[in-house]
């Protein structure tokens, strides 16, 4: 072994120092890489106060992973829409709440905000082939634009795309009320208060007893009561209650169906009467008992 070879082994070649130093400067990388990726290391776990926020159905789902029962055996478990994969909507949800909470550190929000969105992405794309009937497509929708929406520090203007997940949200359930609300506020945010006003319009005719839509209008300066006015009586009644309306004009025509119930209860006490003709085969003092002695009529009356 040469002399070059040999001082390579020497323990001198490399100080206490200097071994410390690259010792603490790989862990320290090393850790920086976690923080950096912190989060998609992070376990799903939601807590308690997240569930708090979040709909029954979620809780339903997810208590089980804080000690709470079994989906099948939960006492919500019957608020879970009938939809495939709620609970990554239900991981949207979260990850908007995380977003929401992470306003002090915009790493974490923007990691948050990213994984929300694609949480809610996902699972509406799925419903369109797996649940096209599913109840929660005006709420995810919705939840959707309210995310893009308030994103803008995070990846932008979004805007344009928070109006078309609205204007879905309306096309799936006309009469949803916080779509118009979302449509009216991505409006504001281009300065449109004109557009704003008319998608207002639009759900107040839907819902014409909507407090939210009715609040929102008036902060703008619209006149509630001359759009209720203007507001053709047919869109209005059909609005309030289309199943009830929809029976008003032809009761006032005919009796029949507003007589219905009390017809059954005489029909039910006629019944009855038939019924106790019968047993009158006792007695002239007790006509109702046949084996009973004729005996101590003012005692039976």
């Amino acid at each position: 072994m040469s002399r070059k070879e040999k001082s390579s082994w020497q323990p001198g070649s490399c100080s206490i120092l200097r071994c410390l130093s690259l010792t603490w400067i790989a862990s320290l990388t090393f850790l920086t890489l976690l923080a950096v990726d912190a989060k998609a290391a992070m376990p799903f776990l939601v807590t308690r106060g997240e569930l708090a926020m979040m709909p029954p159905y979620c809780t339903a789902i997810y208590e089980r992973l804080l000690g709470g029962p079994e989906t099948a055996n939960h006492p919500l478990r019957n608020t879970i829409p009938n939809c495939s994969s709620v609970h990554h909507y239900c991981d949207g949800l979260k990850y908007v709440i995380r977003t929401n909470g992470a306003w002090n550190n915009p790493n974490d929000a923007k990691y948050y905000y990213q994984k929300a969105e694609q949480s809610f992405r996902s699972v509406i794309d799925e419903w369109k082939t797996k649940a096209p009937d599913c109840s929660l497509y005006p709420e995810a929708y919705t939840n959707l634009g309210n995310h893009l929406l308030n994103g803008s520090k995070h990846a932008g203007d979004r805007v344009g795309e928070a109006l078309t997940n609205y204007e879905n949200a309306t096309q799936k359930n006309k009469n949803y009320v916080p779509a118009y609300i979302g449509l009216a506020n991505a409006h504001l945010k281009y300065k449109d208060k004109d557009k704003a006003m008319k998608a207002l319009e639009r759900g107040i005719r839907h819902n014409p007893e909507s407090k939210p839509l009715a609040k929102k209008y008036q902060e703008l300066g619209g006149k509630l009561e001359s759009l209720l006015a203007d507001m053709p009586a047919p869109s209005l009644k059909q609005a309030d209650s289309p199943p009830a309306q929809a029976t008003d004009k032809p009761d006032d025509k005919k009796a029949a169906p507003k007589t219905s119930k009390p017809e059954v209860n005489v029909i039910i006490e006629k019944k009855d009467e038939s019924q106790s003709v019968p047993k009158k085969t006792g007695t002239p003092a007790n006509p109702w008992c046949r084996f009973c002695p004729d005996t101590n009529p003012v005692k039976d009356k």
